[in-house]
């Protein structure tokens, strides 16, 4: 029984407010009051809410006394006054944080999930995957890979598995999630703009992949010693042309999805491929040539060639013709999605 009220009695001074009421909620039951003013509508919620402390009866709410038990009781409701105001000048966000710090998980459970399993093939998946095939392999130099080690060969290539994530998977998710949802629709109605929401997805998919990807070249030199040999701002320009070509099929994706089940489709379908066939997980080394022909048609192999090659010391200038596919795939679907990008679903 989600609510008990039994026999409660409510007295101001000489007024009598609520005499002798009794009823009950069960779970999952919509439940409501009607009556005039003044009926006792609002003394009888008050009381239910632990909010007046006089009177007699006695009143359960999910087992818990709202008279003797307050706190136990706020942590498991919420409430609506009748009546609100909040202190001046406090921002919606503000007051958002500051009720959410109240409860121990405020948190909206399914995109919590999402969240996860996102956080997760970024920042943990990437370093198992490491670990194993490091553990299987070493990093003893192998002809294969000119004198490389496997792990030497396969860290830059990891690198694009974790911008795939963000920009094929997690990227359009959340936008897509925005959109059904009417997120997008009620911040075009605020002095905030849309565009602000989306450049904040960006950030904060771009901030994951750095995250994940500096985690990753730690791991890799601390446990199997993994060579650089590049320079730092060639591997830089390669990181950043891979995240943008990714980024913006992610955002082509979600310029015409409508829901977030149909981008999950639509994403494992691009993700999967280029996840197996383009040399992100499987060095392109061992792969039949039947295979390899395959994977020139997936944009992410590209990206990896590119990683793979200014990481081991190759310059940009090598890469003329990957660089130039990336690119004008990239701005393909950038002008698609501008041109396909809705702000909320029909």
């Amino acid at each position: 029984m989600a609510i008990k009220v039994s026999n409660l009695d409510v007295k101001y001074k000489d007024i009598h407010a609520v005499k002798n009421v009794s009823f009950e909620v069960k779970d999952g039951e919509i439940f409501g009051m009607i009556g005039s003013n003044g009926a006792g509508k609002t003394t009888i919620i008050e009381s239910i809410e632990g909010l007046r402390k006089k009177y007699d009866g006695s009143i359960s709410v999910m087992g818990v006394d709202p008279k003797h038990e307050r706190k136990k009781l706020y942590k498991t409701i919420g409430v609506q006054l009748q009546e609100t105001s909040y202190q001046d000048k406090i921002r919606v966000k503000e007051i958002g944080k500051l009720f959410a710090s109240f409860y121990t998980n405020p948190g909206d459970f399914d995109s919590l999930l999402r969240n996860f399993v996102a956080l997760f093939f970024t920042i943990i998946f990437p370093p198992l995957l490491l670990l194993v095939f490091g553990e299987i392999y070493g990093n003893d130099p192998l002809p294969m890979f000119d004198g490389r080690g496997t792990m030497d060969a396969s860290v830059p290539a990891y690198i694009c598995m974790i911008i795939c994530m963000t920009g094929i998977m997690s990227l359009p998710l959340a936008l897509a999630e925005y959109r059904e949802k009417k997120i997008l629709k009620r911040f075009e109605a605020t002095p905030i703009s849309p565009v602000q929401i989306i450049i904040a997805q960006i950030f904060v998919n771009l901030l994951m992949t750095v995250i994940g990807s500096l985690l990753l070249v730690i791991l890799g030199k601390v446990l199997y010693d993994v060579s650089f040999e590049g320079d730092v701002l060639q591997v830089g320009l390669a990181f950043l042309l891979s995240i943008v070509n990714t980024f913006s099929i992610g955002f082509f994706v979600a310029s015409f999805i409508s829901n977030s089940k149909a981008a999950t489709a639509v994403a494992n379908v691009l993700y999967s491929p280029m996840l197996f066939l383009s040399g992100a997980t499987i060095p392109v080394e061992t792969m039949p040539d039947t295979i390899k022909k395959i994977s020139r048609f997936i944009p992410l192999s590209y990206a990896v060639e590119i990683m793979k090659g200014t990481w081991h010391g190759d310059s940009l200038k090598a890469y003329g013709k990957e660089i130039l596919i990336l690119s004008v795939i990239a701005v393909i679907c950038m002008v698609l999605s501008a041109i396909c990008f809705r702000w909320e679903s029909d």
